[in-house]
Formats: C-alpha cells, structure tokens, sequence
C-alpha cells in the first residue's frame, strides 16, 4: 500500500466514513482480531437505500442473501480477541484502489459506497479468499460505464461532490452540506438536511424530551445536552426531531462501544 490510512480515510464520504467506523465496531464488538474488508463490505452491502441495493439490484441479484453470506464469513473467523482489533493490510489497500480508480473515472473529491463496491467486485480475490456470486455476476464494464444512472435513486447520490471544473461538479453549498474538505464534511452526516430533504420519519410521544433538550440549549451557560440511554431507547431519534424542530446546523458523527473510531484509523500505520 502507497498511500497513509490516514489521507485515505480523508477521500471517503461521510457516509463510508460512518460505515468504516460501523466495521470498526462491529470487529470490536464481535472480538475479531482483525477489521477485515467482509466487516466493511457487510455495513455497505446492509444499507437497504444505497449504493450497493441499486448496483445489486440492477443486475438481477439478492442483496439480501448476499448481506447473508457475508455474515456466515465473519461467523467463520477466529474471535476471542479482549483487545482493540487491528486493521488488516488488506482492507485499505482495496480502499487505497477504489480512489484510484474513482478518482480517475469520475473525478470526484470523496468515494461513496458504490465506488467501493465496483472495485471489490471487479477484483474480489485481491481482498479477500472467499467467493461471493451475487458479486461475481456484475457486470463491471458496465457499472462503469453507466454508474451515475445506475445508482441515480440512491441515498448517497447528494454525498459525493465532484472535484471543481469536472463533469457534474458542485458546490458545497450547492448540495446543502459542508464542504467535503472540511472535518464536518468527511466525518459527519448532516441530519438538517436529511430532515429538510424529507429522510427523517416524524417522532410521536417524545414532545417532552423533545421540549426540554430546546430548554437545555436555549440557556446561556451549560447547554450542552448528552442523550444517554441503552441501544434502542431512541436517542438518534430524538436528535432526528431535534433537526426536524430547529432550524440550525445538525450534524451526527457515530461510533461504536467507545471506540474513538477515527482516533483509530489515524493511529494506524
């Protein structure tokens, strides 16, 4: 590998930024000795709105049965790992190539999920020994070629700005998010945007929750909220019906069992 973690992590979208620091997690949690690129793979292939469900899709294969094999690979490696995993060789060389080559197609400033995917199924033995067919029967010439029409329905599409001056470049503010090259941009989602564009579902029944974090950061001194709970209370979703209620920059940045994700990836040499 020819490139530092640490300038690839920079070229990912905020939103393979979030799914890398999920593989991270889900390594720790599993107590995997390494993060393997099937760890990342399973969080993008997960993704029921993305990149990957619309390439999956188009060519005719089971995105689900796919998620399924994915997961029967990582039941088959060694576990039992007490410490922090460390990151395979492996896994950021197969991201080190998806610039390589996206950057040159497409022109773009970050890579999406789709860009990750195109390169792991036109090289899959590069990354990894295992076989995976819903992969094997895309048709990379074509993904290629027709990847902006293909993945034109994909939640992803406004993530990823082109480079200035080419073909479909736009603006930050133009897409209605921070700027890529910003620390906001490359490792946060903004949930203001995904409540104006229409992604976040209504929340009922927490107006009193709601109410007091708008108390808390309408004060002068000590407000700062902290949403505490266990998985599944719904802290996200009281954060989403705060981006719905305000009209105020709110971002989300994600990690996992209090692993300082990206702290990691900048750690790793």
């Amino acid at each position: 590998m020819r490139v530092q973690p640490k300038v690839l992590v920079r070229r990912l979208s905020p939103v393979c930024t979030g799914m890398l620091e999920a593989a991270v997690g889900r390594a720790a949690t599993g107590q995997y000795y390494e993060i393997v690129p099937e760890h990342l793979l399973l969080g993008i292939v997960a993704q029921e709105d993305g990149d990957a469900a619309e390439i999956l899709k188009h060519f005719g294969q089971d995105r689900l049965r796919l998620q399924a094999r994915l997961q029967k690979t990582l039941e088959g490696m060694k576990t039992g790992n007490a410490g922090r995993p460390t990151f395979a060789e492996s896994l950021f060389q197969w991201i080190e190539d998806a610039w390589t080559l996206s950057s040159l197609l497409y022109g773009i400033s970050a890579m999406r999920t789709g860009h990750l995917l195109l390169q792991f199924a036109e090289r899959s033995s590069r990354y990894t020994a295992e076989e995976f067919p819903e992969l094997e029967a895309i048709d990379c010439d074509v993904l290629r070629r027709d990847f902006d029409g293909i993945v034109r329905n994909s939640n992803e599409l406004d993530e990823v700005a082109a480079e200035p001056g080419s073909p479909g470049a736009v603006s930050a503010a133009q897409a209605g998010a921070p700027s890529s090259d910003s620390a906001i941009g490359r490792f946060t989602v903004s949930l203001t945007r995904e409540a104006r564009e229409g992604r976040i579902d209504p929340i009922f029944g927490r107006h009193r929750e709601i109410r007091q974090i708008i108390d808390i950061l309408a004060r002068r001194r000590k407000n700062n909220p902290i949403i505490v709970g266990e998985p599944g209370t719904g802290k996200t979703a009281l954060a989403e019906a705060i981006a719905q209620s305000l009209d105020l920059p709110l971002v989300r940045l994600q990690c996992y069992e209090g692993i300082d994700a990206t702290q990691a990836l900048y750690d790793w040499d």
